[in-house]
């Protein structure tokens, strides 16, 4: 064999080993977001099963508080079509009781009326009630299923007043 045709084999086999172990590392991280998944679809599952217990024993919206900050919406999140289904970001303001926090949004039960509230605040400050799902060994939450918009009442008009007499 040729000095050519030797170091051709070469390159050819360091491509091919090279290829290998990337297709190997993209197989194992596939595998672990896999995993993740499933993990936070059963913790998911489990937090519905222990809400839908309180419920039965009469108390209702445990967990639950207001959230203030500012939302910013996917793209195509008038769409979506299930209550597992991301529709925007949260950042919690410094009015709020943690702030900085920063999470993935959901409507509760894919609640059309709810969702449709909160895309008129997109881009905007908005005041939220929800609660916290897919909670880590800190207690920091990852979504915050949203259930209702809290609308900010206009502040009314104030007459002008004028000292007595004059114009």
């Amino acid at each position: 064999m040729s000095k050519n045709a030797t170091r051709t084999a070469w390159l050819v086999l360091g491509l091919m080993a090279a290829f290998a172990t990337n297709l190997h590392a993209a197989q194992k991280a596939k595998d672990s977001k896999d995993k993740e998944a499933e993990a936070e679809a059963k913790q998911s599952a489990q937090e519905d099963a222990d809400e839908a217990a309180d419920r039965a024993k009469g108390i209702k919206q445990k967990d639950r508080r207001t959230f203030l900050g500012r939302f910013i919406a996917v793209p195509d999140a008038g769409d979506t079509k299930g209550a597992d289904t991301v529709v925007g970001q949260f950042t919690t303001s410094n009015a709020d009781k943690k702030p900085g926090r920063t999470y993935l949004v959901k409507v509760e039960e894919g609640n059309k009326n709810t969702l449709k509230q909160l895309m008129h605040y997109d881009g905007k400050n908005a005041q939220l009630l929800g609660k916290l799902r897919v909670l880590d060994a800190n207690g920091e939450g990852k979504y915050l299923v949203v259930n209702q918009v809290v609308e900010a009442a206009p502040t009314p008009p104030i007459e002008e007043r004028r000292k007595p007499g004059g114009i």
